[in-house]
């Protein structure tokens, strides 16, 4: 296995914004690290489940997943869509709510990683393309499930750290700062069906 390319690509993955950072950012912002740590339970729970069932499954999966990406991708979308209109709600509703709406729960990081089509994506290109065509060990495909997974959750903490760091600035500019986190999620949506 190409380790060192397996992690330049688990980095890039991890860290680049998508629908999960950008929660994290946001979870960040609203409530700190207080806010953030079951909703990264949940997801890098999910996200590490995600990658051994595509690792395990991976052949069958790359057969499969192309008649469900059209579903996948518009109901990720919906739920990006979700989360966005949720973000400036809860901006409006109520300033004092540090994470309404249960959007800081492990079952709100286990829900977006189901529908995350970027960590989909991530986890299929990664068996496929980093560790089947090297081994198909068992032990192989969990350790990196494992390593993906810690390294996007390094990933998710630093989003929250720097959401933690503008937290002011949130709490100052709630709304506009809202808006433009639930518009980026808009554009994650949008380049998922598009």
């Amino acid at each position: 296995m190409n380790i060192p390319a397996f992690l330049t690509y688990s980095v890039i993955m991890t860290m680049t914004p998508g629908p999960n950072n950008l929660m994290c950012l946001y979870l960040g912002a609203k409530g700190g690290f207080r806010a953030f740590w079951q909703f990264c339970i949940g997801s890098m729970g999910s996200l590490c489940a995600k990658c051994v069932l595509c690792g395990f499954l991976n052949l069958l999966l790359a057969e499969k997943i192309p008649a469900l990406v059209p579903y996948l991708k518009w109901l990720g979308a919906l739920y990006m869509l979700y989360l966005a209109f949720n973000m400036v709600r809860s901006s409006i509703k109520n300033a004092d709510d540090k994470a309404g709406n249960g959007e800081g729960t492990v079952r709100g990081g286990i829900l977006l990683q189901v529908l995350n089509i970027k960590s989909w994506v991530a986890a299929l290109s990664l068996f496929s393309v980093y560790v089947i065509p090297y081994t198909v060990a068992p032990g192989a495909i969990l350790l990196s499930s494992l390593a993906f997974s810690v390294i996007g959750a390094v990933a998710s903490t630093l989003w929250c750290a720097f959401g933690t760091a503008i937290q002011s600035l949130y709490r100052r500019f709630r709304l506009p700062v809202s808006i433009a986190l639930a518009a980026t999620l808009v554009l994650c949506a949008w380049s998922a069906v598009k």
